[in-house]
């Protein structure tokens, strides 16, 4: 018996032991960065890898760090670097961007969007998600860039033009560069020949909006545009696909990079704020109308509240300097489920969208939904792989 005792307590010594041994490696893991910092990376390096198949990765000894490199938006020369101190990683990596072509305040701008989002970033697992985000704003400001720069372009040639020019001609040439290049410049001819270009008021090009997820909404305009669409096949090219039906609060006019960036930090810190007058009522979507020849859209029915969540986003954003660039003065929430586009408001000539065609709901109630969450969307064609329109930033409540 005393053999077996001395056993038992040799056994539970021989634990104490290895107990012991395992908390001192897991305080010597804890206390040593280095293996903590090269796990961070490894998480970093491989959601890069994943959404930039073609980045690469560098080790510098000499300087302790690692980074990688990658050259993300094809057909613009740029190389991103995120440099990764390996005995400290927790702290984010340097970021340095290159390029042959591209401007320093241009380099400059992105390179603070890239640190704003590593700086907010907590898991590193999402890095490739952050820059896949970062870059698809890129593309399109680089798209409205090059847009603007062909704007000017043909304005100066249409400038040489009107001086050898008849008055005929005048008119002939300036719808021909309109159609073509739709620039904003807009070309007027007097009675005395003289010309005068006339600068149409700036599109927006981002908007903030309240994106539609509640199924009944969905499925019942569903229904109504195709019931639309059979009664008027010009409607067709115009349907709004379900994964982008949005309520629009404001439209912005963000024109650089530095614009881009304070809407995004402005939006980020107003959320507590936002997330204080939430609205505790749904707001209703309801009946079809049209504005004029250009959109069929749902109507939504609001109560005070939801004016007062937009009008503290609206002040936020005006103390920011954000621009506004809207249409109307007087705000109209609605949701668009139909645009007729330039082509198909040709092929209408004189004619008009009918009532009679969205008769049968002008008094239908389509569902309801609360404010959950509020999206700085990109204005184009690009949208993102859920159907939904490329998001600088988001922001979701608790409801």
């Amino acid at each position: 018996m005393i053999a077996t005792l001395c056993c038992n307590a040799g056994v539970n010594f021989l634990i104490l032991i290895y107990c012991w041994l395992d908390l001192k490696m897991a305080s010597c893991e804890t206390n040593n960065p280095q293996g903590n910092s090269a796990s961070l990376f490894l998480q970093a390096w491989k959601s890069v890898k994943k959404h930039f198949p073609n980045s690469n990765e560098e080790k510098h000894p000499e300087t302790n760090t690692s980074s990688i490199i990658l050259h993300p938006i094809q057909n613009i020369d740029i190389v991103v670097e995120f440099c990764f101190n390996e005995k400290n990683a927790q702290v984010g990596p340097q970021i340095h961007l290159r390029s042959c072509t591209l401007s320093d305040s241009f380099l400059d701008e992105l390179k603070k969007i890239f640190t704003l989002k590593c700086s907010n970033l907590t898991d590193w697992q999402n890095l490739g998600d952050e820059i896949e985000t970062i870059i698809q704003c890129v593309e399109i400001k680089r798209e409205r860039k090059v847009h603007k720069k062909n704007k000017k372009s043909v304005k100066n040639k249409r400038d040489k033009d009107t001086k050898n020019v008849t008055n005929s001609s005048l008119e002939d040439d300036g719808e021909q560069n309109l159609s073509q290049t739709e620039i904003v410049p807009v070309l007027h001819v007097g009675l005395n020949l003289n010309c005068q270009l006339e600068e149409k008021k700036p599109r927006p090009n981002y908007f903030i909006a309240i994106r539609i997820h509640n199924k009944h909404i969905i499925s019942n305009i569903a229904n109504v545009q195709s019931d639309l669409v059979s009664k008027e096949g010009l409607l067709t090219k115009g349907v709004i696909p379900s994964e982008a039906l949005h309520l629009t609060l404001c439209n912005l006019g963000l024109d650089s990079a530095t614009d881009l960036l304070l809407a995004i930090e402005a939006i980020n810190q107003m959320k507590l704020q936002l997330q204080e007058v939430l609205p505790r009522t749904p707001f209703i979507v309801h009946s079809v109308s049209k504005f004029f020849n250009r959109a069929i859209y749902a109507k939504v029915e609001t109560d005070e509240d939801f004016h007062v969540f937009r009008n503290l986003m609206i002040k936020n954003l005006d103390k920011a300097g954000i621009e506004f660039r809207e249409d109307h003065e007087v705000y109209n929430p609605h949701i668009t489920i139909i645009k007729v586009r330039r082509p198909e408001r040709k092929e209408f000539g004189n004619r008009h969208i009918e009532p009679f065609l969205y008769s049968d709901y002008v008094d239908a109630t389509h569902g309801e939904q609360r404010i959950d969450a509020v999206y700085l969307c990109a204005m184009g064609g690009q949208k993102r792989e859920d159907g939904f329109y490329i998001t600088a930033c988001d922001i979701h409540f608790d409801v």
